[in-house]
């Protein structure tokens, strides 16, 4: 009697780890989790897509940014997909809520999480300068330990070439435009590349 009694515990515990519960994460005891293809874009025009893993099995997904959520459909994989674009200046926390369980002990248990930030930098070069005097551009809301490059034309001729890289938790820095690099004139343009992905550009007014 003893013997059916573990026996049948035993069967009870496998079934628990290996039958597929709805209380584990999807490859079972593998967590859900989250990337974005790029994060760092561009304010309003950027884009990026958000992939989410090991989710519930042809479950709803939700995700939460800018004060709304919303619902996705993860795969029979527990792949879910979601576009995200037109966002303002700022740095992003995205919510990624799916219908496991946190707990795997827990049925009814608070359902697990997880996160990713995402960046909108924003860079203020000015729009006129005096170019007997320096001259400061501002960056905010950028990704820490990005480096960023500068290269400052008068028509096709390179005036100065500039790189400022963050700290870890940086997320702001200023670079200092020497006097004399911008020229008389609407014909300064300044192309900044962020980390390599995301290339902006300025215009300038010597005075």
């Amino acid at each position: 009697m003893r013997n059916k009694i573990v026996l049948a515990l035993v069967i009870s515990l496998c079934g628990l780890l290996l039958g597929g519960s709805p209380t584990m994460a999807y490859p079972p005891g593998a967590p859900i989790t989250a990337t974005l293809s790029v994060d760092q874009i561009a304010t309003k025009t950027g884009k990026t897509k958000l992939q989410v893993f090991n989710a519930k099995p042809n479950a709803d997904v939700k995700v939460a940014y800018r004060g709304k959520t919303v619902t996705v459909q993860a795969d029979e994989s527990g792949l879910a997909n979601l576009n995200l674009s037109g966002f303002p200046y700022g740095i992003f926390k995205i919510v990624i809520t799916g219908a496991w369980s946190a707990n795997p002990l827990e049925t009814a248990g608070a359902p697990e999480s997880t996160s990713v930030l995402l960046y909108v930098p924003k860079i203020t070069v000015p729009k006129t300068a005096k170019i007997k005097l320096k001259s400061k551009i501002k960056l905010q809301y950028v990704k820490p330990g990005t480096a960023v490059l500068f290269l400052i034309k008068n028509k096709t001729k390179l005036r100065k070439r500039l790189t400022v890289k963050l700290g870890k938790k940086a997320t702001s820095a200023t670079a200092t435009v020497p006097a004399k690099t911008f020229v008389k004139g609407k014909t300064n343009t300044t192309y900044v590349t962020v980390s390599k992905l995301l290339k902006l550009k300025f215009t300038t007014t010597g005075s």
